[in-house]
């Protein structure tokens, strides 16, 4: 794997111009034509639920994860921002605990692993394949129940390698080879990969030996990006009930919630939503806005007639 360090014949990031990095940066503008979180969002809003009452009961929430007994399927995604008036990550772990939650996140330090949370830890498909490999040792060291790369980093807009946030660190195109020499190197520790959008990618994340897949374009990362939400039938379908499948991206509410689970996810992540909490009212914020979420799911569970996770059905959801 060591020539994976080496990117591909003019992917030098010093040959790049200055406006090609930034290019591979840039996202569709809000609302704009090929925005992937409007299309996002308005695929989920054609999405309406049956009632079935008649012998419905109070529903449970409780459901498992790698391993880990958890009171809800909605749990904290990484949310990867600066703040100068408070730690984010230690915000959402306070309120994970308070929850009997799981957090996923980018930055998983000191500090986070003396929470004593379930945390699953994710980083880059950085281009260094030996540095790729020794993050996933340290996360088993940490004690994360879980391991994976949002591997959609692969590109830019304009098809050159990313270069990460500051710049500064290259990214790659992960192989099938690659992902079968990381879930070895996690050994008994699950591997994840999020950013699959196909039946493709999942059923190659299968034959390697993936744990679990996370159907997301990553808040619209590249434009005109198929919902998350729309393509998971079918990926449910082909890999099966016997891997985990996880979905983001425009995930507001227990209602948005319950649509992913009842199409076949077993869990979801939500990230941006939680930034404003954070800012405002800091741990108390993730908690109250993470409880209404699962008051809401709860309630429409309630009224579909379905008592728990493992009773989760598809023909509860009708599109406009």
């Amino acid at each position: 794997m060591e020539e994976m360090k080496q990117p591909g014949p003019g992917m030098e990031e010093k040959k790049q111009p200055t406006e090609e990095k930034a290019a591979a940066k840039t996202y569709v503008a809000k609302n704009a034509k090929g925005n992937s979180d409007t299309i996002t969002r308005d695929y989920y809003d054609s999405l309406v639920f049956k009632q079935r009452l008649i012998g419905s009961t109070v529903p449970s929430l409780k459901t498992k994860m790698f391993g880990v007994e958890l009171e809800s399927p909605i749990m904290p995604g990484p949310v990867g921002f600066p703040s100068p008036k408070v730690k984010p990550e230690i915000c959402i772990a306070g309120a994970v605990k308070r929850l009997g939650s799981m957090m996923w996140t980018g930055m998983v330090g000191p500090d986070l692993v003396e929470m004593g949370v379930p945390i699953v830890e994710i980083t880059k498909p950085i281009s260094d394949a030996d540095e790729f490999l020794a993050r996933i040792e340290k996360g088993k060291a940490k004690g994360c129940v879980a391991f994976g790369t949002d591997f959609i980093h692969a590109f830019g807009d304009n098809g050159y390698y990313d270069t990460g946030r500051n710049g500064t660190v290259s990214m790659r195109c992960m192989s099938f080879e690659d992902v079968k020499e990381a879930v070895k190197t996690a050994g008994d520790t699950p591997f994840v990969m999020k950013g699959v959008l196909s039946v493709e990618d999942a059923l190659l994340c299968k034959e390697a030996g993936v744990s679990a897949i996370v159907l997301s374009h990553h808040h619209g990362i590249y434009p005109f990006a198929v919902p998350p939400i729309m393509v998971l039938p079918e990926i449910r379908a082909a890999v099966g009930k016997d891997m985990t499948i996880l979905v983001d991206c425009m995930i507001r509410d227990g209602y948005d919630a319950m649509k992913a689970l009842a199409l076949g996810a077993d869990g979801v992540l939500v990230a941006r939503p939680l930034m404003k909490p954070i800012n405002t009212e800091g741990e108390d914020g993730v908690y109250n806005y993470l409880t209404e979420m699962n008051d809401q799911l709860r309630g429409i569970m309630a009224r579909c007639g379905i008592c728990d996770m493992q009773h989760m059905t598809p023909d509860v959801i009708v599109r406009l």
